[in-house]
């Protein structure tokens, strides 16, 4: 084969390489279960199986750079018959290859076809269909399938996962067929069943009573369930099905965050039941910490009563409510004009922040996208010339610079000199107005990220109100407003390590009677989510991004000098030790590359967030994180990669304390006096591990292996 395509390659030089690979090929044959022969297999893998690998060898051979790699399997293959073995067999493969492919960082896309409706083996063998139908598989228009295939090799589809299904189920006759279907557990779960007589009948003990209602919500008979070696979440569940088993736990057992829904996932049903009694049985072991967590609590209200200075040295200030609630005010003239509309986004970015390092990350991205004209750039400085120099300076350190042209240095990117927190942003009355009727959005990614500085002394607040002014001062349209708030306002503080509400409240706005509790840079952030409320109320279109910790580039691993989790891992490579975790604790970040993909895209790319707003009920809040990793075996892996020894959390805690190094400092201001250890492993967490269920958007992952290089960076650069 390599051999006929150098062939026609030297007969044809203006031939171009290959750039698109689509392998649709196949061989169905049906066989009785004992009429199956060698011969029937290896016809069906000859088509399917060896023209795959055939395809990929030969795609190496010529170097090729293969855009798409398209291959077609089954989705019988998810609901399996009796009588089709070798076809069955022939596409597993398929599921495997495709991530095979991906994890040499190849290009490979595997669709899963339902029934054609009017062509294929299945529209010539009405027999088959009806099987098919009965077991809830139904024919798909062929235009849906073309315009799929069509879609998935578009240029604006370049992140489509490895194995996709393109099927019309109808779920009820799914459910039906009795078979254990972890892929489509998810949906077949909301038809009762009505068939699960082996349920367990004693509902008395801890493990009766689980079993039971798992049994129930996966809608598998409790003699199917493999307790011991299979976790829940191979069962194909979703986060919902997490949720409602988590909030039964919590009912039926009558005391809260019994087990974290991270735990839910990762946990075979024994075990879960493990940690339900374990739970139970520490009743009155919890009930003596809560005593003393109540006593740390009562010393500490006391200190604020009664010297609210010695507060400042933790770089909490403490206010009466009417302090927050006169910080949050806007000035009556801050509205927009009744007139104003919202009309199309051009493309024109007003971008706070390009001097940092979200800001610089943010910019490129922005200036990637051919529907951004322009981005405005406010950078504290005394002339445009030295704005640019700033915003050059800040490309080049984070090594982003290359990746923009001389046209958008000179034409696309505008610096602005201001004060972000000066009247009018430090600008002219008519630099001001000028501004406000250039642009159709802000992104307003610039904060003071410093966690050993007090709210009286941090600028952002005034920043904000000085950006919304001038969104307020274009009379002729709306402009939108996209904010980075933080996951930290969900922390109530040194107190009382919980986040902000409970159930339906997680995704609201932070409460003012716990601020008193939080850092000043905390205290900050809750304001400005306040703000940004009462704006969204009269009538600003806007939208309130809250990321995780923001991690490090993986193309360059420069890293985040600002994001408290890095200086965590820094500050364990400068003590040459890591601190022991258990077994629930989890740590959770988004890359800076998939943060900024995904702002990129509310501001310009998704126009749903902007026109659909109802100013009478909650502004739109985004959550931007990534699935958790178990901090106890990645620290392991960075032990024994580092060869760090790893000690009790106390024990790492009091180091990083009596530290002089000027990292493990600026963490120390992280570091509460009081319930130190579990407070400061939520702050590294992000969200506690119960929290899973929150309003989540666009899940990304860092990986193990991104963590390990970045601690070998931090090590060789100490």
């Amino acid at each position: 084969m390599h051999q006929t395509i150098n062939q026609l390659y030297n007969e044809n030089t203006k031939l171009p390489p290959v750039d698109s690979i689509l392998h649709f090929a196949y061989l169905h044959t049906e066989s009785e279960p004992l009429e199956i022969t060698y011969d029937e297999i290896s016809s069906v893998h000859d088509s399917k199986t060896m023209g795959l690998i055939n395809l990929h060898e030969i795609s190496l051979l010529c170097k090729w750079n293969i855009k798409h790699f398209i291959i077609s399997s089954s989705a019988v293959v998810y609901i399996p018959t009796f009588n089709q073995c070798a076809y069955l067999s022939a596409n597993m493969v398929y599921d495997s290859f495709s991530k095979y492919r991906r994890s040499l960082g190849l290009e490979c896309t595997n669709l899963f076809f339902g029934a054609l409706q009017g062509a294929g083996y299945v529209s010539r063998k009405k027999s088959v269909e009806t099987s098919l139908g009965h077991s809830g598989i139904l024919p798909t228009n062929i235009s849906k399938i073309l315009g799929t295939i069509g879609l998935i090799i578009s240029d604006d589809n370049k992140n489509i996962g490895t194995n996709l299904m393109i099927s019309k189920f109808n779920f009820e006759d799914v459910k039906k067929t009795g078979e254990q279907l972890f892929k489509f557990d998810y949906y077949t779960n909301q038809f009762e069943s009505h068939s699960n007589k082996d349920v367990i009948k004693s509902q008395d003990s801890i493990r009766d009573k689980t079993i039971a209602t798992i049994s129930d919500l996966l809608s598998i008979s409790a003699s199917k369930l493999n307790y011991s070696s299979m976790k829940l979440k191979d069962y194909g569940v979703d986060s919902l099905f997490m949720v409602q088993l988590k909030n039964w736990i919590e009912k039926e057992f009558q005391k809260p965050n019994i087990i974290s829904i991270s735990q839910l996932q990762n946990s075979t049903i024994d075990t879960i039941i493990q940690i339900i009694q374990n739970s139970l049985n520490n009743n009155d072991t919890d009930s003596k910490k809560d005593n003393n967590k109540n006593k740390d609590k009562k010393e500490i209200e006391k200190v604020e009563v009664n010297n609210a200075e010695m507060m400042k040295d933790l770089f909490i200030e403490i206010h009466d409510k009417e302090f927050w609630k006169n910080e949050i005010k806007l000035d009556n003239t801050i509205r927009p004009n009744e007139s104003c509309s919202l009309k199309e986004n051009s493309g024109r970015v007003l971008l706070t922040g390009a001097a940092g390092f979200l800001g610089s990350h943010l910019l490129i991205d922005l200036l990637k996208q051919p529907t951004c004209k322009y981005v405005y750039c406010l950078v504290r400085s005394q002339s445009r010339e030295h704005a640019l120099s700033r915003i050059i300076k800040t490309l080049s350190k984070y090594q982003l610079i290359e990746q923009i042209t001389q046209n958008d240095i000179e034409n696309r990117i505008i610096p602005i000199p201001s004060s972000l927190n000066f009247p009018l942003l430090g600008l002219s009355n008519q630099e001001f107005d000028k501004l406000s009727q250039s642009i159709d959005i802000i992104v307003h990614a610039a904060a003071t990220v410093r966690f050993d500085i007090l709210y009286s002394n941090m600028n952002d607040i005034a920043s904000l109100k000085e950006l919304l002014k001038l969104v307020s001062n274009n009379k002729e349209r709306l402009i939108r407003f996209l904010h980075v708030s933080s996951i930290s306002v969900l922390f109530k503080g040194i107190l009382d390590n919980r986040i902000q509400g409970d159930g339906d409240n997680k995704d609201k706005i932070p409460f003012l009677e716990s601020i008193n509790l939080n850092i000043g840079y905390v205290q900050s952030k809750i304001i400005q989510e306040n703000v940004m409320v009462e704006a969204h109320s009269r009538g600003f279109p806007s939208v309130m991004v809250r990321p995780a910790f923001i991690f490090a580039n993986p193309k360059t691993m420069i890293p985040n000098p600002n994001d408290a989790q890095q200086l965590f891992f820094h500050s364990c490579t400068i003590l040459k030790k890591c601190p022991q975790f258990d077994e629930s604790h989890f740590l959770c970040a988004i890359s800076i590359s998939n943060l900024c993909a995904s702002l990129v895209r509310l501001a310009l790319l998704d126009e749903s967030y902007w026109s659909n707003q109802n100013y009478t009920k909650q502004i739109p809040l985004v959550y931007l994180f990534g699935e958790p990793i178990m901090s106890k075996p990645l620290f392991e892996s960075v032990s024994r990669q580092m060869s760090y020894p790893i000690v009790d959390f106390k024990e790492w805690i009091d180091s990083c304390l009596e530290s002089s190094n000027s990292v493990c400092k600026r963490l120390a201001a992280l570091i509460p006096p009081v319930n130190s250890y579990d407070i400061f492993n939520q702050i590294l967490s992000g969200l506690r591990s119960n929290d899973d269920q929150a309003f989540i958007k666009d899940r990304q992952t860092v990986t193990v292996d991104m963590i390990l290089k970045l601690f070998s960076h931090f090590a060789n650069n100490n």
